[in-house]
């Protein structure tokens, strides 16, 4: 009896190994990937442990991708310079969320000079199955911004992303 479980152990802690010994040998897909806003979305990656995505380049060597936003899909440009996911207003409302003008408290700087944002917390921010929770944002009057940028306050909270080819891998 005390053999048969000295042995089971042994295989238990043996297949750990295993496991762990192929996990640091296995090339790791990083990044993830951006859509087009013509719906043209690179094949996501499954594997057991990572989920990668990964986003061409668009005319205007720019990264563009739909992200759902508490279940609401809005056009996003990624934009790796940005601290903050930011919102348009008016997408900050299609996502089921208001600001009111009084929590335009946060002074930012924007290419169109100095302004007030609104902060605020989105409860999840998705990209074809990558899913983030508890996503920092910033929300812009529409005037004040042109298309939702995804900045890092989402991109750091994955495993990894880079841009290699003309594509970028969001990998979570």
């Amino acid at each position: 009896m005390r053999s048969d479980l000295v042995a089971a152990i042994f295989l238990i802690v043996a297949a750990i190994v295993t496991v762990r010994y192929w996990e640091m040998r296995a090339p790791e897909n990083h990044g993830q990937t951006q859509q087009e806003f013509s719906d043209e979305t690179a094949a996501s990656k499954h594997s057991i442990y990572k989920r990668s995505v990964k986003i061409r380049i668009g005319q205007n060597q720019q990264y563009f991708t739909q992200a759902e936003v508490n279940s609401r899909s809005l056009p996003f440009l990624i934009d790796t310079g940005a601290a903050f996911v930011a919102l348009r207003e008016s997408d900050l409302q299609r996502a089921g969320m208001i600001v009111r003008r009084s929590d335009f408290t946060q002074p930012i700087s924007t290419a169109n000079g100095q302004s007030y944002a609104a902060r605020v917390e989105l409860d999840e921010v998705e990209i074809n199955g990558i899913s983030v929770r508890n996503v920092d944002a910033f929300v812009l009057h529409d005037e004040q911004l042109d298309i939702n940028l995804l900045g890092m306050s989402f991109l750091s909270k994955l495993s990894r992303f880079e841009t290699r080819n003309g594509e970028m891998t969001l990998t979570q």
